[in-house]
């Protein structure tokens, strides 16, 4: 199902100045939350927070939702990395490492 891609007025620029559109499954959404540069892949922590690689930069940035639902706050999570791509959890004990 096509459907057109929800972006916020501030964040209408560049390749997002234009509507697009995706292909998803019904029932399901999609939107703009956040812009950040050379993002690769992203995962979802245990409390909500969500970590973007950066490969080319070297970095994992750390996005923590507003809980009043405005734009989210970016933090360094880590840097230095040799090109960062995959992020997984893992749970050992209660204590959850990525």
């Amino acid at each position: 199902m096509s459907q057109k891609l929800d972006v916020p007025a501030s964040m209408r620029t560049d390749v997002f100045a234009s509507d697009r559109y995706v292909n998803i499954p019904p029932g399901f959404r999609i939107s703009v939350w956040f812009r950040l540069p050379d993002a690769r892949f992203l995962a979802v922590t245990p409390a909500g927070d969500v970590l973007v690689s950066q490969p080319g930069l070297g970095n994992v940035m750390m996005l923590r939702p507003d809980p009043n639902g405005g734009a989210p706050a970016l933090f360094t999570w880590a840097t230095g990395l040799n090109a960062p791509h995959g992020l997984a959890f893992d749970t050992i004990q209660g204590n959850t490492s990525l």
